[in-house]
């Protein structure tokens, strides 16, 4: 049985990350009743979670990606200011704590989502203008490689497994919703296609199918879950169909990793809805949601458990 972990955030948008310390772990901003802060949480055996320690999180903490090979963390911090916000490194001890890398790079403000790649670039979105940047992550530094523009809102990102291409979705009155790009050796992004998603409202999560040939787009304002097949070769999309959610503004989306199911936090109603995926990648009704806290927001899972942020308190269901 698949259990689902609310957890407490005391910020919007705030994801969990899964580590890969000598223990499995989840890291979430804000949590614990300790504003500012990164906790590092180990997964027991039975799916919970319990509380190893609190990081220092620096300035308003809200976005968190790992590094490949789970020895950094990086988060996405807001500023006061309207035009930067600044963008962390933090190392992964064995025990799963986090400490300061002593590094970090100052990003545009708005900066919304994170992802890395296996060749250790961080790709993230940003408003102040709207792009998607990459930058090069090494033992010491944390450099801007490359900028493109992304539309007018760009929200969220998902990467490819083998870190060549990235997918970027937002909002946008008058250009596209969905972007594709290549993401080269040397981490340059080359924009490959400009799908408007159809209708109104825009793209609020993104996620792709363990076995690539799938990529999910949550049309919150639409009560719908788009869905595309992908040529792994070429990053190229093409739409293939359309799932109509029983809970209202599906926002944030997780695939199972053996890609059966997937998981979408619903705004609307403060829900998580389990949708099946079938052989051909298409998406089917299970009937089944579950109710979580207040504002539920990001969703995570490891296969055994679902983890969920939201603005309430701790429990599990």
């Amino acid at each position: 049985m698949m259990r689902i972990v609310p957890l407490l955030f005391s910020l919007a948008c705030v994801p969990a990350a899964f580590g890969q310390a000598s223990q499995r772990m989840l890291y979430v901003t804000n949590n614990f009743g300790a504003p500012n802060s990164i906790a590092a949480l180990r997964i027991l055996t039975n799916g919970t979670v319990a509380l190893t320690a609190n990081a220092d999180g620096g300035p308003r903490p809200s976005n968190l990606a790992l590094s490949s090979d789970g020895r950094f963390l990086i988060s996405l911090n807001w500023t006061d200011t309207p035009v930067t916000q600044q963008m962390r490194v933090l190392s992964v001890l064995p025990s799963g704590e986090l400490a300061d890398a002593g590094f970090g790079a100052t990003v545009p403000a708005g900066s919304l989502s994170i992802v890395t790649t296996p060749q250790n670039f961080v790709i993230i979105t940003s408003l102040t203008p709207p792009t998607v940047s990459s930058y090069r992550l090494t033992d010491t530094s944390l450099t801007l490689v490359d900028s493109k523009p992304a539309g007018e809102f760009p929200s969220n990102l998902a990467v490819s497994p083998d870190g060549a291409f990235v997918y970027c979705v937002g909002v946008n009155a008058t250009s596209a919703d969905l972007y594709s790009y290549s993401v080269s050796p040397t981490g340059v992004l080359t924009r490959l296609q400009s799908i408007t998603l159809n209708g109104d409202g825009g793209g609020a999560g993104v996620a792709l199918h363990p076995g690539s040939k799938a990529l999910y787009v949550s049309c919150g304002l639409l009560n719908r879950i788009d869905w595309f097949t992908r040529n792994p070769t070429t990053g190229m999309l093409t739409f293939a169909g359309s799932y109509n959610t029983a809970s209202p503004r599906p926002v944030e989306l997780a695939v199972h990793p053996a890609g059966t199911f997937l998981y979408a936090s619903c705004l609307g109603n403060d829900t998580v809805e389990v949708v099946r995926i079938n052989p051909d990648r298409s998406l089917a009704a299970t009937g089944f949601q579950t109710i979580i806290g207040d504002d539920v927001r990001d969703i995570e899972t490891d296969g055994r458990s679902v983890f969920v942020a939201d603005e309430t308190a701790i429990g599990f269901n």
